[in-house]
């Protein structure tokens, strides 16, 4: 994790625009999705947005303004529904209101046939040295 933060960091300091500011309010919303628990899939993915929910006014409004004009029948938008044609021509000005979100989207993707994220090889042990702190902690 110490070289995601480095990385990060490195690149607030030597560009920083690219990441979005997300300090200025006090509220700061964060939302999760997970994918590939199906037994068929060779991925597994996390993905978490940060956005700071105090300045989301503009995203509000370009999803309300959407949803009026092109899904006036109450559907709701949906990834796994993008078979529905609607939904399809609307995609586009979708992810231009969501642009509008003031935060950062982190997705990670995973092989599902790896046993750790952050050993080489094997599966995380209570006695590894990395996690000593954290061994008391109860198994999930």
């Amino acid at each position: 994790m110490n070289i995601v933060n480095t990385m990060i960091r490195n690149l607030d300091v030597t560009d920083p625009f690219a990441l979005p500011d997300i300090r200025r309010g006090s509220t700061i919303v964060v939302g999760s999705d997970y994918s590939g628990q199906h037994a068929t899939s060779a991925y597994e993915s996390l993905a978490f947005v940060l956005a700071d929910i105090e300045h989301c006014q503009d995203w509000m409004d370009g999803r309300r303004r959407l949803r009026t004009r092109r899904l006036d029948d109450g559907r709701r938008f949906s990834y796994k529904a993008l078979g529905d044609r609607r939904r399809i021509q609307v995609l586009s000005d979708f992810l231009s209101a969501a642009n509008e979100i003031p935060g950062l989207l982190v997705v990670v993707l995973t092989r599902k046939n790896i046993d750790s994220l952050f050993k080489t090889s094997g599966r995380i042990e209570r006695t590894d040295r990395e996690i000593k702190s954290l061994a008391h902690w109860a198994p999930l």
